[in-house]
């Protein structure tokens, strides 16, 4: 076999991405405080990009949700968030507390071994530390009667027992039920619960109601729950014409290329310093440039959007949204799809009606009786309509559910769907919706 060696010249054809065109790409994809961030960090590198500080600082928004936008059955609202976590706060109790120091030290020691929703697990202890039982016995105790109520618990069961054991005003059944028949109370098999125990239905519906006002996770509400608050990218206002898209410009830094630095670059003899500058000059012009691009395809997106979406802000209602996909939004804006998903990414829009994730305002099309064009978005608010006015003793089934949405609302869903949309909106099935009342016994 003969193998020769020679140089050769092949043709193809290559995507090359320049560092320009790296960063158009990056910073499309940045939300408002990423921005800034990143044009910080490149401020501290580039001695001619000169950061202007604002007359009005950034305005943070707090997030709205519509209502109605989540549905929640079993959960309390988080209280105020803390500066410290769970065993800070403990650890400022105990040293309240008049007792030895070993005994502080042990409790101490439990503190340190909860998890973030502040229970135990089922090997925690101090007894491998040099701790008698009794000792053990004690510093649980003490653990136990902190707070937050329901500290210190090993299950979900205790949680509430040891939070029931607090309440004055707690329904007369409720510790009976919790402490000896947690798994059917749990499983609502409460008419079974019910000849088993000799409670009226009524009075496990009482303590049921009771429960929803406990906290499940105790230790979760001292880890820094911050309210959720954003900066918006964009900002729709009313006009005499109706509405209008732009640019929160007070989200974005207002930057500027320094003077100052001119008369070096015509000095002779400084060929590398020339270079160096000629460089970092170049750097940021295309920030400059790549900003104003980001601007530009943003308001291009908000702008189709808002045309598409004109039912929507004429009125506040999510069900009146149209269907909207990321590729129908690319192609009504003339760029690529991927282009679309970077301006939607992580952005939010202030509108008459609150601050939105841009991403709301897309919804896929579902089928109509008569073809018209339904949104997703719009199910769901129906979905929850209805769910909200139904007749809690006799809830509606996912099947009776579909029946209705197409029957009243012209949506043809079939059961999965709208069970699918049931769990996006956070709404237990019919059978843990169900209320029962006192002729539920008979």
């Amino acid at each position: 076999m003969n193998m020769k060696t020679g140089l050769s010249q092949e043709q193809s054809l290559k995507l090359h991405l320049s560092q320009e065109l790296r960063q158009a790409i990056t910073l499309l994809q940045y939300n408002s405080m990423e921005l800034e961030q990143y044009v910080q960090e490149l401020a501290l590198d580039n001695p001619l990009i000169e950061i202007k500080e604002q007359m009005n600082p950034n305005t943070f928004y707090h997030r709205r949700q519509f209502q109605g936008a989540s549905w929640d059955y079993s959960e309390i609202d988080l209280i105020g968030s803390r500066s410290g976590g769970l065993a800070d706060y403990m650890f400022e109790q105990l040293r309240m507390i008049d007792e030895t120091d070993r005994i502080i030290k042990g409790t101490r020691m439990f503190v340190e071994q909860l998890n973030e929703n502040g229970y135990l697990e089922e090997d925690a202890g101090i007894r491998g530390h040099g701790f008698s039982d009794a000792e053990e016995k004690e510093c649980l105790l003490i653990l136990q009667s902190l707070d937050p109520a329901g500290v210190g618990a090993r299950s979900l069961q205790e949680c509430l027992l040891l939070q029931t054991n607090r309440h004055q005003s707690k329904p007369k059944s409720a510790m009976d039920i919790i402490s000896r028949y947690f798994t059917l109370f749990a499983e609502r098999s409460w008419k079974e619960l019910s000849r088993i125990s000799g409670y009226k239905i009524q009075e496990i519906q009482n303590t049921y109601d009771y429960i929803q006002t406990l906290h499940p996770k105790p230790g979760s509400t001292y880890e820094g729950t911050h309210a959720s608050y954003v900066v918006p990218d964009l900002i729709i206002e009313r006009t005499g014409n109706g509405f209008e898209a732009g640019s929160n410009d007070a989200a974005v830094p207002e930057i500027s290329i320094s003077s100052e630095y001119e008369s070096l670059k015509s000095q002779s003899g400084q060929g590398e310093l020339k270079k160096y500058l000629s460089a970092k000059q170049q750097q940021g012009v295309w920030l400059l440039k790549t900003l104003d691009q980001r601007k530009e395809t943003m308001v291009k997106v908000m702008k189709e959007i808002l045309s598409v979406q004109q039912a929507f802000f004429q009125t506040g209602k999510p069900e009146l949204l149209k269907p909207l996909t990321l590729n129908d939004l690319a192609e009504a804006c003339g760029i690529h799809e991927s282009t679309a998903s970077r301006a939607l990414k992580g952005k939010y829009v202030q509108t008459p009606y609150g601050t939105l994730e841009m991403k709301f305002f897309l919804t896929n099309k579902i089928g109509s009786a008569n073809e018209s064009d339904q949104s997703a978005a719009g199910a769901k608010e129906v979905l929850l309509r209805l769910v909200n006015n139904e007749d809690k003793t006799s809830p509606l089934s996912d099947q009776m559910i579909a029946a209705v949405m197409l029957e009243r609302h012209d949506l043809k869903l079939s059961r999965r769907t709208v069970a699918k949309y049931r769990d996006q909106l956070k709404i237990p099935a019919s059978s843990i919706r169900r209320r029962y009342t006192e002729a539920s016994n008979d």
